[in-house]
């Protein structure tokens, strides 16, 4: 794989975490006003967000520390946004059925961005490109996981994306 098919992957990639937050966003409007339930969700809703917007800024580091520092906190937002999913879910806020594909989508961005961490410590990266050869992503994986749980089903059934 060329390093532009790399570089439209973390593109890619970068959409994904987006959609991923939009998707958390959208259900996070659906959940009860029980105090509890508010509290965990803002939590749920923060961290979503935010590994987003860090993922983005970890795509233009200004150096290798700072992208490496970046990916630390993706990985450990990230983490933390499956942490709060299983409280939501343990505690009967939310059924997880009605997360199934997010639910899939937190747990798939978990492996990568772990591997992505994992293959940088200790080596220079400009940008986040080799570590997909590594975790053998390809074009049809991220658009299918891309447009599965974000749209509402009369999107899916015109083709409408967002």
């Amino acid at each position: 794989m060329s390093q532009s098919e790399h570089v439209v992957l973390a593109e890619k990639l970068k959409q994904r975490t987006k959609l991923f937050a939009i998707g958390v966003i959208k259900r996070y409007r659906t959940l009860p006003k029980a105090t509890e339930a508010q509290i965990i969700s803002r939590h749920w809703l923060r961290s979503s967000t935010s590994l987003a917007a860090n993922y983005r800024a970890a795509c233009r580091p200004r150096s290798k520390a700072e992208f490496t520092a970046k990916m630390w906190i993706v990985v450990e937002e990230t983490d933390e946004t499956v942490f709060w999913k299983e409280l939501l879910v343990e505690t009967n806020i939310i059924p997880l059925k009605s997360i199934k594909d997010l639910n899939a989508e937190i747990n798939e961005l978990l492996a990568i961005f772990s591997t992505a961490r994992r293959t940088t410590k200790g080596k220079r990266q400009a940008v986040l490109v080799d570590w997909f050869w590594f975790f053998q992503l390809d074009h049809q994986t991220i658009n299918q996981s891309m447009t599965l749980y974000v749209q509402p089903p009369s999107a899916h059934a015109s083709g409408c994306f967002l």
